[in-house]
């Protein structure tokens, strides 16, 4: 019975880091909950559910989120080998290091998406971009 128990939370943190990459996809977009639910034909709260791991994203809801936000399926699986599935993190429900990572920045995201949005010269974005990329090299 433990095995299925193990399984079960095995998933549940697969659940989780989609919906992250559910999350962080419609705020670099620029999308809120609402606007997702009503392209899905769903309430904002599953959206959330979805988000968090809660409930489980069935093949054809992935599809449909791939179709919406327009990138592949695939999307959802990136960085899901880096998951560290141990026996210690199975029983322990606090978040992903890479969750951590990213989630705090989320309303920075949004925020810089944004104003990046307002740029309409790309020879200028190209040149933020540039900046940005040799920033992080510091």
């Amino acid at each position: 019975m433990s095995g299925i128990k193990n399984q079960k939370k095995k998933i549940n943190e697969i659940d989780h880091h989609i919906g992250n990459r559910l999350r962080l996809r419609r705020i670099m977009i620029g999308l809120t909950q609402e606007k997702l639910a009503e392209a899905f034909g769903i309430t904002a709260q599953q959206v959330q559910k979805y988000e968090n791991g809660i409930n489980r994203m069935g093949g054809s809801r992935l599809l449909q989120a791939s179709q919406i936000l327009k990138i592949p399926v695939q999307y959802f699986f990136e960085g899901l080998e880096e998951l560290d599935i141990t026996e210690e993190s199975l029983s322990n429900n606090t978040p992903h290091p890479q969750d951590e990572k990213l989630l705090p920045l989320a309303s920075e995201i949004e925020e810089f998406l944004a104003a990046l949005k307002q740029i309409k010269n790309k020879r200028i974005r190209t040149q933020l971009l540039m900046f940005i990329k040799t920033l992080t090299k510091h």
